[in-house]
């Protein structure tokens, strides 16, 4: 009998030391296991800018005249004969030849909407009343000054009894996409070094790059109060601007 508790107890301190063996072992699992949530390499997105003021160096400017005549060959006539005042003005105020492109002539007949009484009513028809001849100038120079002087300017022509129309000029920046790439590596720049002040805050390291997105170019004006677009700003109006542009990184943390 006694032999038989003896036995028992053995059993029972034998299961009991398995068990603790097993919690043991499934402990040190579950330590190694977190160690290695804890090592996983985790990442952050991260966001890099940078901007450069440029100054437009090409102004392009457009403006037309109309004629009215009753007279086709009238119309003519005073169309080439203003065509002459216009490029005579453009040239003397300082624009080469081969600064400014002269467009055909446009032709157009012109109605006019007369009421006629049939019986006690009224029908309404288009009278043909003559002839309107159109003719526009295009003109693309790297002199601004000399652009700003002749819109400032363009009333003479009207004073001369030229039916002047005259467009805002829009002056760009030759040299833009040169300032695009130079713009994009700073933002990548400023991008990976907010990603390693990030990690070295946690003592970490940063690794590959997941992927990055370049948004649109912005270009506003440097006086203005544009706003960002998704599609992107390109400010025309202004002679000096502003141009920059957004990097957004996803950078691996280790």
């Amino acid at each position: 009998m006694s032999n038989h508790k003896n036995l028992i107890m053995k059993t029972t301190l034998l299961k009991s030391l398995i068990i603790a063996l097993a919690i043991v072992i499934s402990a040190g699992i579950l330590g190694n296991a977190y160690k290695s949530r804890v090592k996983k390499i985790s990442t952050v997105e991260v966001k890099g800018k940078a901007d450069k003021e440029i100054h437009s160096d090409i102004a392009r400017w457009d403006l037309m005249f109309s004629v009215n005549s009753p007279d086709l060959k009238q119309a003519y006539e005073k169309t080439q004969a203003n065509t002459e005042i216009v490029l005579n003005f453009l040239k003397n105020n300082g624009l080469a030849e081969n600064e400014i492109r002269v467009s055909g002539i446009d032709i157009n007949k012109t109605y006019e909407t007369i009421r006629i009484p049939v019986g006690n009513d009224y029908e309404y028809k288009d009278q043909f009343t003559g002839y309107r001849l159109l003719r526009s100038f295009y003109i693309e120079t790297k002199k601004l000054d000399t652009i700003n002087t002749l819109v400032s300017e363009v009333s003479t022509l009207i004073a001369q009894g030229i039916e002047i129309i005259s467009q805002t000029p829009e002056y760009y920046y030759s040299k833009l996409d040169s300032v695009k790439h130079d713009l994009i590596e700073k933002a990548s720049q400023d991008a990976i070094e907010r990603a390693k002040k990030i990690a070295q805050s946690n003592n970490q390291k940063i690794g590959k790059i997941k992927y990055a997105y370049i948004a649109p170019f912005q270009v506003t004006g440097i006086y203005s109060n544009e706003d960002y677009t998704w599609g992107g700003v390109l400010n025309t109006s202004d002679i000096i601007k502003n141009c920059s542009v957004t990097v957004t990184m996803q950078v691996e943390i280790k």
